[in-house]
């Protein structure tokens, strides 16, 4: 029996196009600041630590940090984008 047999996205002609797989942390919204920003050092301490980031490595991922304005940054961007594809593809779910 031969293994399943994978296209790549350019190989059936989507090109141009990014997909990331990530994983968030997120608060209540009237969490005090002191709380949400030393969740934010802690979170920061543990993703730089070296056994960490290897340890995402060995499972082909990559620890990034983000503070709240970044990850609101990446929001709004990809639902610009994936909306733009929604739209343009008509796509639809069944």
């Amino acid at each position: 029996m031969t293994p399943p047999f994978h296209l790549s996205r350019r190989q059936v002609g989507v090109r141009g196009m990014e997909a990331d797989a990530w994983i968030g942390m997120w608060v209540p919204a009237k969490t005090p600041a002191p709380v949400v920003e030393r969740l934010n050092r802690t979170l920061a301490s543990v993703l730089s630590n070296a056994a960490v980031r290897k340890r995402f490595e060995d499972m082909f991922a990559e620890a990034v940090h983000m503070d709240g304005a970044r990850i609101n940054t990446l929001l709004v961007d990809e639902e610009k984008t994936l909306s733009a594809l929604i739209r343009e593809r008509n796509i639809r779910v069944d």
